[in-house]
């Protein structure tokens, strides 16, 4: 199997692990709870990620030695960027299928939280205004496309020059 090809199974896996780990984690009606847990649930978006990103390089690294660092880049990118579109399509799956209205409580709570909060009044239209937009699917694929291929991007510059570096000293 190719090293892009693998790459791309390991994006494909971390993305459904994602996807399924926030659809099991937000099942029912959204709640307070769902309202307090959301940044834990990104934060473990983000370690399944990483996982899935630390799993494909190790495997990059065991094929080839010395590996250079733009071939662990680049197959840390594939993993970001297949993750990335699983993300965003079992995002809209999730939403539109598996948990119809929950976007519509989950943003009808969000608003009443703010209204709470005692922010003004153009602090609260504004964020009314930013919470609509997860109604719409395109915004919503986009938004955790991007979300999820920053955060790999970053990860994986890092991971590839701390594994080059590593095999570099290995070989020598």
């Amino acid at each position: 199997m190719s090293r892009s090809t693998q790459a791309f199974l390991y994006g494909i896996g971390g993305g459904l692990a994602m996807g399924l780990m926030v659809s099991l984690m937000t099942i029912g009606s959204p709640d307070e709870a769902h309202l307090d847990s959301g940044k834990w649930v990104g934060y473990l978006r983000y370690l399944i990620l990483f996982m899935g990103v630390l799993l494909c390089l190790k495997a990059v690294q065991k094929e080839k030695t010395p590996s250079p660092f733009w071939v662990l880049f680049r197959a840390g990118i594939i993993v970001s960027l297949s993750a990335g579109v699983t993300m965003g399509a079992f995002e809209i799956f999730h939403v539109h299928v598996l948990a119809p209205g929950f976007m519509e409580q989950f943003i009808e709570m969000s608003i009443d939280r703010l209204k709470e909060a005692g922010i003004s009044k153009e602090e609260l239209a504004q964020s009314i205004a930013q919470l609509r937009m997860l109604r719409d699917p395109s915004f919503l694929f986009f938004y955790h496309f991007i979300e999820t291929a920053i955060f790999g991007t970053v990860f994986t510059l890092i991971c590839a020059a701390l594994f080059a570096r590593k095999s570099k000293t290995n070989v020598e």
